[in-house]
């Protein structure tokens, strides 16, 4: 019996998972003002991630480019820098430009 205790919580604590390293993310903040009737997504390589308007977004550090749809709605900055520790501000806005006709 004394030899077999050893055997069987030897046998338990390998199958316990192992913890998995952490891996720490360094990130910043977001905060786009999207018009009514504008959908916003940040894009960098294959990152995407939409847009919640109003709302401040935590992304890790780097650049993103902002895509916008319909055409009729633009950006104020067409890219983004995200630093450690640091909120960027940015805006869509709906163009209500009335076309001119003759």
């Amino acid at each position: 019996m004394k030899k077999v205790l050893p055997v069987v919580l030897t046998a338990a604590l390998l199958s316990l998972p192992a913890p998995a390293p952490s891996v720490i993310v360094i990130t910043g903040h977001a905060r786009i003002a999207v018009d009514e009737g504008c959908l916003a997504r940040l894009v960098r390589k294959n990152y995407k991630i939409a847009v919640k308007p109003g709302k401040k977004m935590q992304l890790p550090v780097g650049t993103y480019r902002i895509t916008v749809r319909p055409g009729t709605c633009e950006p104020s900055k067409k890219r983004i820098t995200v630093r450690k520790g640091k909120t960027v501000r940015a805006s869509v806005v709906a163009d209500t430009s009335v076309p001119q006709g003759r």
